[in-house]
């Protein structure tokens, strides 16, 4: 097991933006919403893209290398499957108001996971960038029907302002928007289960309504959940901890001249995602680097990493596991 980078996968999608199709859009017509880091979601699959394994999918690689890749609770419990979604999101527009089920419902109800994610603001371009997170005040099934249907939606919904670094944690079940102007990193678990409650009358470029899930949202909603979700950064061991649950735990590195990553007693996995400048490390003897948007997975077999800043501009590095 080595270090392994794998292709982006880029996602067209009707709110995207420039920033990432500029670099990874080049042959779409339409802009990108969504760059896929790290996936092992069967239809958007994670393909290795350095090295001996060059071409191997992600999950092929657990079936081969088991707990020496994602570490040993993590493959007793995974099912084969990788446990994390990464991607970037350029949102030029608003997303659709929406809400995500639970482990619970989306097993009863799709066979799958739920999912809970978080997001890192990586920065914003619009003066009055925002997201909705959760309801201004305790609410219900029946008035959240009847806002709806007298078009005053919006009188429910709590709208943060939002600036770059912010972090936000959204669990299955709160109603949830990201606004326009906005780049963010997104955690997830590895599920697309989402139910669109309101897309703001949008048309593509048929004319064509996306369509919408109200039956089932209704029923995934935590109606109660008033909190913005937004995170206070924690200092643990030298580093700036953002979220940590059940589902994954992030960290924040900022690396002005080098960093010593040690993994030696850690089960698990780590994937690596710069936000901002440029950094590099060598393991026996390759070398490999990472620029803003580029994320790596560090296999659990891993021990210790030197990092070091390329270019002398501060990098910050997202460090991710389970």
């Amino acid at each position: 097991m080595y270090p392994l980078k794998f292709e982006p996968i880029p996602l067209v999608k009707i709110w995207g933006g420039d920033i990432l199709s500029q670099t990874y859009g080049k042959n779409e017509p339409e802009p990108i919403g969504e760059l896929l880091l790290v996936s092992g979601l069967k239809d958007q699959e994670s393909v290795v893209s350095n090295g001996e394994l060059k071409g191997r999918t992600l999950n092929s690689l657990i079936d081969s290398y088991k707990a020496e890749l994602l570490g040993e609770k993590n493959y007793s419990t995974c099912n084969d499957e990788f446990p994390l979604l990464i991607k970037i999101i350029d949102a030029a527009d608003d997303l659709s108001i929406q809400v995500h089920p639970d482990d619970k419902l989306a097993k009863k109800w799709h066979n799958g996971n739920g999912k809970s994610e978080m997001w890192y603001v990586i920065d914003t371009y619009d003066e009055s960038a925002s997201l909705i997170s959760g309801f201004n005040r305790v609410t219900s099934e029946e008035e959240f029907k009847s806002h709806y249907e007298s078009g005053r939606l919006m009188e429910l919904m709590n709208s943060v302002k939002i600036a770059p670094d912010d972090v936000y944690y959204i669990p299955a079940g709160k109603v949830h928007s990201i606004g326009k102007g906005t780049l963010i990193a997104e955690i997830q678990q590895p599920s697309n289960l989402t139910y669109r409650i309101y897309d703001f009358d949008r048309k593509d470029k048929n004319g064509n309504s996306r369509p919408l899930h109200h039956g089932l949202a209704y029923k995934a909603m935590n109606y109660t959940d008033c909190d913005s979700g937004l995170q206070s950064n924690v200092i643990h061991n030298n580093k700036n901890q953002l979220v940590a649950n059940e589902y994954f735990v992030t960290n924040k590195i900022s690396i002005e001249q080098e960093y010593i990553a040690n993994y030696e007693n850690f089960d698990s996995f780590v994937v690596l995602l710069a936000t901002e400048g440029c950094c590099e490390f060598q393991y026996h003897g390759t070398s490999y680097s990472l620029s803003r948007f580029e994320s790596i997975l560090i296999p659990a077999a891993i021990n210790m990493l030197r990092i070091t800043n390329a270019k002398g501009v501060t990098c910050k590095l997202l460090e991710i596991s389970v």
